[in-house]
């Protein structure tokens, strides 16, 4: 396993680093190499952190064919969390304020946007897209608790779906999360797990959940799975229906 892992971090690593050597010449600075990499079709888009704030790029692999598409924040804004779903692709721009971006790309300069910002109140976790929507949890530190929210993207307002119930949200240290998440391509659901964290390292529970993005359809379909403090369930769609 620690080979595969060493293997796989090493093209990582190699092929961000390439990426700097098709970057058109344009007197830029760059903080290091291309943060976050992501295949969308038989195109890469990868994300800079230049002095000027980050950056989202594409390319075909040769200088010619790479791009500058926009700037996707100001100076002091990082990037995180990205996922690629829906045949879209989906990265966060964290604020220095605590704020957190949903933005989005199809690889072209009008096809990327930002989606929504989420203040520093919530913790937002990207789902999957269903439909024409992206789901997105968001947990509230001072409630402890998840509710499940729906980003269209074409735009219109974002809002919430469900929220998931916390047997031990008025006990202190039951900050919930969601620790697997997993959906087949072109499917109606998505799976996950939700833990509730203990106040020693061991959570106090662990459910399977699954939603096709209606707040009817958002249930909790097996409970516990393992409360081990070493090893969470793993979470894989192996079709529609699990």
């Amino acid at each position: 396993r620690s080979s595969c892992s060493s293997s796989s971090a090493t093209r990582s690593v190699r092929v961000k680093s390439s990426l700097l050597e098709v970057i058109p010449s344009s007197g830029r600075r760059f903080n290091a190499a291309p943060a976050e990499v992501l295949k969308l079709g038989g195109t890469l888009l990868f994300l800079t952190q230049e002095e000027n704030g980050p950056a989202l790029w594409r390319t075909d692999g040769t200088k010619a064919g790479t791009t500058r598409l926009r700037n996707v924040g100001a100076a002091g804004t990082g990037i995180s969390s990205t996922l690629v779903s829906g045949g879209r692709a989906f990265f966060y721009v964290n604020g220095a304020n605590g704020t957190t971006a949903v933005w989005t790309s199809d690889g072209t300069q009008g096809g990327t946007r930002r989606l929504y910002t989420y203040d520093a109140t919530l913790s937002p976790l990207m789902l999957r897209v269903l439909g024409s929507s992206l789901y997105v949890t968001t947990t509230s530190a001072t409630t402890q608790r998840i509710t499940l929210r729906r980003i269209p993207l074409a735009g219109g307002s974002e809002a919430p779906v469900f929220t998931l119930p916390n047997a031990y949200a008025n006990e202190e240290s039951a900050y919930p999360y969601v620790t697997g998440v997993s959906a087949v391509d072109g499917g109606t659901k998505v799976y996950f797990a939700l833990t509730i964290s203990g106040e020693r390292q061991a959570p106090r529970d662990a459910q399977l959940w699954v939603t096709d993005g209606t707040a009817a359809g958002t249930r909790m379909l097996h409970q516990p799975l393992s409360r081990s403090d070493e090893y969470t369930s793993p979470v894989y769609a192996a079709a529609d229906n699990l």
